[in-house]
């Protein structure tokens, strides 16, 4: 329960006493002044710092007895942050002191208000560093408090005005998460004044300015808004808009419906609009844009160059009949390989440089059986072999010594008489874009 206020007190005195005893007595009872100049911190030691504080959020109660006299919470505070903090309770009269990290007192209160006991402390931040919020109860009487804390950023010195500390550094925020910074020096007429700032330094590499939205493309026809987060990247939102039963622009779907031939297919296009065309009227082989033709010479590599563009994206998978992809897509291309002769071809299919000397880039080759694109997941894993390394002799993928893992290789690729592969280039990581040659070895025609 609340104690008996000291003016209760005398009043009582004044209904039962004389004029004289009650005056002794309500001289008594009256506290005495606090003492709120910095002296009275001179006796805050490390032992009373109990915890911190969290601007935004309040301790929770703190248990208060005489001794020690003190108790006090830290923060950390930069130069110019503007504090609002209360020491608050229902049990006691709260003063408090805002204290640097020299225990040296900043600003006190005891009453925040003509209709609280609770402290109110309000002032701007000299200096980055430590900061304590002390308190007592005025009595010295036990008692239990909590700290809340309101810590904002000040708004940095503007260049040309008065500084109160030559040589003070001051920074601001700018650009990508960068900082630039501005120093207080002495001007020809002796007044010390902020300097110009220096340039945005540190910025996050290929980072966005906060609070920036963007709206860009995304899925079929769809869009969505990124927003720069506080630690200057984007944030992605949902994907909105996309038609319904839409389709990626420029893909190609196959059915074999009304088809008598084998290996035919009528096929119809994804428009612009993301929606698909008729099916044609008659049957043909898939016809895929990018084709190989294996050569016929024994020892020999029949090459393309292609290139994996980030507006080519598919999901890239671990291993043939893993239901386990990449959760990002990453670029790719296909390219139907066809096999001329009268003869089982063996191929060593692989990857390099488009150019001399060119950087590898980490790359997978998977394959399918024909040359019908996958039409749904369950086709798409079915692969008939993978690899995202070459292990094939004489590294002919020319990756550096060391790095089999960059370009990839895969050995043993087999194409019937006059038959067809699908092979998958696919871009390990998001980031391996650019072009690549696709060779075809032939081993052994069998």
């Amino acid at each position: 329960m609340p104690r008996t206020s000291p003016l209760r007190l005398c009043l009582a005195a004044l209904a039962s006493l004389s004029i004289a005893s009650a005056t002794q007595a309500c001289t008594s009872a009256a506290p005495s002044d606090v003492e709120t100049s910095e002296s009275e911190l001179g006796g805050l030691t490390s032992a009373d710092i109990v915890g911190s504080v969290t601007s935004g959020r309040p301790t929770a109660p703190i248990a208060y007895g005489n001794p020690p006299r003190y108790r006090a919470v830290s923060f950390t505070g930069r130069a110019r942050d503007q504090v609002d903090a209360w020491v608050r309770s229902t049990d006691g009269d709260a003063v408090a002191f805002l204290v640097d990290s020299r225990f040296k007192s900043l600003v006190t209160n005891d009453d925040g208000a003509n209709d609280t006991h609770d402290a109110h402390l309000v002032t701007t931040l000299p200096s980055d560093g430590t900061y304590y919020i002390a308190f007592r109860e005025r009595d010295l009487e036990p008692a239990t408090f909590t700290v809340s804390l309101d810590l904002k950023a000040g708004a940095p010195p503007v260049a040309g005005t008065a500084c109160p500390t030559v040589d003070a550094i001051a920074d601001r925020s700018c650009g990508a998460c960068g900082k630039q910074s501005t120093l207080c020096a002495t001007g020809a007429d002796g007044s010390t004044v902020w300097s110009e700032y220096s340039a945005c330094q540190n910025e996050v590499e290929d980072g966005c300015v906060p609070g920036t939205t963007v709206t860009e493309a995304c899925g079929n026809c769809g869009t969505r808004v990124k927003t720069c987060s506080q630690y200057c990247t984007f944030q992605l939102g949902a994907c909105t808009g996309e038609p319904v039963n839409s389709c990626a622009p420029g893909s190609t779907d196959y059915t074999a419906a009304g088809c008598a031939e084998p290996e035919t297919y009528r096929q119809r296009s994804c428009g612009a609009a993301c929606q698909w065309s008729s099916f044609t009227t008659t049957c043909a082989e898939p016809n895929n844009p990018n084709k190989l033709v294996i050569p016929t010479a024994v020892g020999t590599a029949r090459t393309a160059i292609y290139t994996l563009s980030p507006n080519a994206l598919t999901k890239r998978i671990s291993r043939c009949g893993s239901t386990s992809t990449s959760t990002n897509k990453v670029p790719y291309v296909a390219v139907e390989v066809s096999n001329p002769t009268s003869a089982t071809a063996t191929l060593t299919i692989y990857h390099t440089g488009a150019t001399s000397g060119a950087l590898p880039l980490d790359t997978v080759i998977w394959t399918y059986d024909g040359a019908l694109p996958p039409q749904d997941d369950a086709d798409y894993i079915a692969c008939t072999a993978l690899t995202d390394s070459c292990t094939a002799a004489a590294n002919v993928c020319g990756n550096p010594s060391g790095k089999s893992m960059s370009w990839a290789g895969l050995p043993n690729v087999k194409i019937p008489p006059h038959g067809k592969i699908l092979v998958y280039n696919v871009s390990y990581f998001a980031k391996d874009v650019g072009d690549f040659k696709l060779a075809a070895r032939l081993d052994s025609l069998q």
